[in-house]
């Protein structure tokens, strides 16, 4: 059983998806349970992209690069030859240097995290507003989930199965696999009724629909691609600067969290808070998946890459 004290000492491996499944089970139910630690989570979570949008902002541009390159160069090349005690003493000189770059270093990070963060405060409002548009969900991604909400997942108050993605999804998309069981532990307050693929106006969704008394919740993913965003070109990021999105559809709400190649969407007729909560317990667990997903990918073409290049030499 977790406590609040047990909770903050597992918070941070928490949001790093470090834990066990039980782990993370647990620490969902805690956070339904006690509304000061369910702050304090959101309020790390919130910590962490500021700190991680910081950090991708602040760097040096390729021309800084390039005269930093020059720079070093001439002064290595002007450099007179040293003997072994100024070499030496020039050593301890840098260790001594070192730890003080490295708080210097900090300080700037943690100050230029603080300014994002005070500037998304009074530019971005209420969540989803004032978003760049790589962040930005289209108006038309939008309506094409609240629109497979209703034309399927509501159907399923009354209907149910299958309760596992099909063997047959694995062809469309073999992340699509298995994220019934991934959702899981942030479900178990949920009746899960249909894990499937569907489609809306020429989107494909995998669809995951919970039951929670009279109320139909959509888990659903899908791609991320250009007309998701309304963009000419699809971004390079993991989407997790973005933070979460909610929309408000008439009687609806659309929560969203994004990877570098997919939308995660939680869509109820809940209160915006109770939609945010899903959002955080569903979407982001399957989000974190997908992401380790893409970033094997990545590995696995790299090696590709590289193994390729060898061969070419070789020949």
């Amino acid at each position: 059983m977790i406590d609040c004290r047990n909770f903050r000492d597992l918070l941070d491996s928490y949001l790093s998806e470090e834990l066990t499944v039980e782990t993370n089970h647990s620490m969902l139910r805690h956070t339904e349970m006690c509304p000061g630690c369910r702050t304090e989570m959101s309020s790390r979570r919130r910590m962490r992209m500021v700190l991680k949008r910081a950090c991708s902002r602040e760097q040096m541009s390729e021309e800084a690069c390039d005269r930093l390159r020059v720079l070093l160069r001439a002064e290595g090349s002007s450099m007179p030859e040293t003997g072994w005690i100024q070499k030496l003493g020039n050593y301890f000189t840098l260790r001594q240097a070192l730890p003080a770059a490295l708080a210097v270093t900090a300080l700037i990070i943690i100050t230029a995290a603080v300014a994002v963060w005070m500037t998304g405060l009074r530019e971005r409002g209420p969540v989803g507003e004032g978003l760049k548009p790589e962040a930005a969900l289209s108006a038309a991604l939008i309506d094409e989930a609240i629109g497979d909400h209703r034309n399927c997942g509501l159907k399923f108050l009354k209907l149910s199965g299958p309760f596992e993605m099909p063997p047959s999804v694995a062809q469309y998309d073999p992340s699509y696999a298995n994220l019934e069981r991934i959702a899981a532990p942030g479900a178990w307050d949920l009746e899960l009724r249909t894990a499937h693929l569907c489609g809306f106006k020429g989107r494909k969704f995998a669809h995951l629909v919970y039951a929670q008394n009279d109320h139909a919740i959509s888990l659903l993913v899908t791609e991320r691609d250009k007309r998701a965003l309304q963009l000419s070109q699809v971004p390079l990021d993991d989407g997790e600067p973005a933070g979460l999105q909610l929309q408000r559809r008439e009687s609806l709400t659309l929560g969203a969290c994004l990877t570098s190649r997919y939308v995660v969407m939680v869509v109820s007729d809940l209160r915006d808070d109770q939609n945010r909560q899903l959002l955080e317990r569903l979407a982001i667990p399957v989000a974190g998946h997908l992401r380790k997903s893409e970033r094997r990918l990545a590995i696995h073409v790299g090696m590709s890459g590289l193994s390729g290049a060898r061969q070419d030499r070789i020949y």
